[in-house]
């Protein structure tokens, strides 16, 4: 990251870098909000980045619509 930094035409300090990174690290995880279903919200779709499919149907969030997908492929 702070090699990528020096590429920049004005560079971060590396303490603000270093800081910002050891601060995300101590965070909770918190996963994606989760998939409209009946509910009526539209959020991945109002943001284009969801296009519902026939997965959509069985899942309820959409960190698991990748491991639900590739199953299928198998």
């Amino acid at each position: 990251m702070l090699e990528w930094n020096k590429k920049n035409s004005q560079p971060l300090k590396d303490g603000y870098i270093q800081s910002q990174i050891s601060w995300h690290k101590r965070q909770k995880q918190v996963p994606p909000p989760n998939c409209p279903g009946n509910s009526g919200m539209a959020y991945y779709t109002d943001l284009n980045i969801c296009r519902p499919d026939s997965i959509c149907k069985s899942i309820k969030n959409p960190a698991q619509y990748t491991v639900k997908k590739s199953k299928l492929h198998k």
